[in-house]
């Protein structure tokens, strides 16, 4: 039964997901507006559409603002809190997703959590005393968030991911032996 759900909702989401790209094809802004007033996530679950939409609404929203794309947009400018050491041993945080964090040790370090979770505060606590730069995604409010944690397969927070190894909750152990 679930299944079965599971197979129409994803036809409908394709086939609303093509129609919002024909209605941006024929430059229909109405239709366009009338689609994505609904705050629907599936036109937002592929990285390429979400790029689209974004261009078109920057291109026409001129014609008249949708509150809920102005609302998902501001969001995703401020999902990733990116942690840098600064040289000087003091600590940055920055919300500018396009911006790297930098690190003396070379690390691709990701940690998936929630605002609420105390092993999410230690595992980031003890990255920052390491000086390790990371990027944090709230996977609540972060749509990228959320696609990582479905590609590693997360089933509690935080989920740490370092140089492509998953840690799976908080362990300082692992975090060490992972890091170089």
């Amino acid at each position: 039964m679930l299944r079965t759900l599971q197979k129409k909702h994803d036809t409908l989401a394709i086939l609303l997901q093509k129609k919002l790209m024909q209605t941006v094809d024929a430059d229909d802004y109405e239709t366009f507006s009338t689609m994505l007033s609904s705050d629907a996530d599936l036109f937002f679950e592929k990285r390429k559409l979400k790029k689209e939409i974004y261009a078109y609404y920057q291109k026409r929203h001129q014609q008249g603002a949708i509150l809920p794309l102005q609302e998902r947009i501001k969001k995703d400018r401020k999902i990733v809190e990116v942690y840098s050491p600064r040289s000087e041993g003091h600590s940055s945080y920055t919300h500018n997703s396009k911006k790297r964090p930098y690190s003396t040790r070379q690390n691709s370090v990701t940690v998936l959590s929630t605002p609420t979770c105390p092993y999410c505060k230690k595992a980031k606590r003890y990255l920052r005393s390491k000086g390790i730069a990371f990027r944090d995604y709230n996977i609540n409010d972060s749509a990228e968030g959320k696609r990582l944690y479905r590609q590693f397969k997360g089933s509690g927070v935080p989920l740490v991911i370092i140089n492509g190894t998953v840690i799976h909750g908080y362990s300082e152990a692992q975090m060490r032996s992972v890091l170089r």
